[in-house]
């Protein structure tokens, strides 16, 4: 082929040669951009989605936090609740043993009471509660009365006193004594309860 023969042949077919060339570039270029253009929204959708799958795991993390917390106050209230469970069979069985020992001293008393005669019984009485009046009175408190926290000696006469008076309204009341020493007990009994002053 000589030159001048190329030649002719582009000319000929060079316009069309281009302008083949400029249609399929136009398209490669069309296809080219709308490529770049899913490129970025693929990669808008990818970061949205990482940013949710950062936002899930993030609430899933609390939610497990939250989960364990809950765990941990129900472990914790249940173990109270065993605490409180153990503690109140270790005191019904404590209460039921002292009354289990005070019905054998009960029932203990009922039969010594039996045993002794009424009338030795009430001249006993009487007597103990006549020496129980006698060393009430020989204190010379009054339940009544006020006593400063600082002196002891005011303080264990008073506690004396108290527990002399109430063994004696005991021994009354034991026995059917009440009413005859009716008297000692409205006068002398402690009308309101007090502290010690200062």
């Amino acid at each position: 082929m000589d030159l001048k023969t190329a030649l002719l042949l582009l000319k000929r077919y060079a316009s069309n040669t281009l302008l083949v060339l400029l249609i399929f570039g136009g398209g490669m270029a069309y296809f080219a951009k709308e490529l770049l253009v899913q490129k970025e929204k693929l990669a808008a959708d990818q970061m949205q989605l990482a940013s949710e799958r950062v936002t899930y795991e993030k609430y899933r993390a609390d939610i497990s936090i939250a989960l364990k917390e809950r765990l941990y106050e129900i472990e914790k209230r249940e173990f109270i609740v065993q605490q409180l469970d153990s503690q109140s069979k270790e005191q019904s069985a404590n209460l039921q043993k002292r009354s289990a020992t005070y019905e054998a001293d009960f029932n203990h008393l009922r039969q010594a009471q039996e045993a002794v005669s009424t009338s030795q019984r009430m001249k006993t009485a009487e007597e103990q509660l006549q020496k129980l009046m006698h060393e009430f009175s020989d204190l010379g408190m009054s339940l009544n009365a006020s006593i400063p926290c600082d002196d002891a000696e005011a303080q264990r006469k008073f506690t004396t006193a108290k527990s002399k008076f109430y063994e004696a309204l005991a021994v009354a009341e034991a026995n059917g004594l009440t009413k005859r020493y009716d008297q000692f007990f409205f006068h002398n009994g402690q009308m309101v309860q007090h502290a010690c002053y200062k």
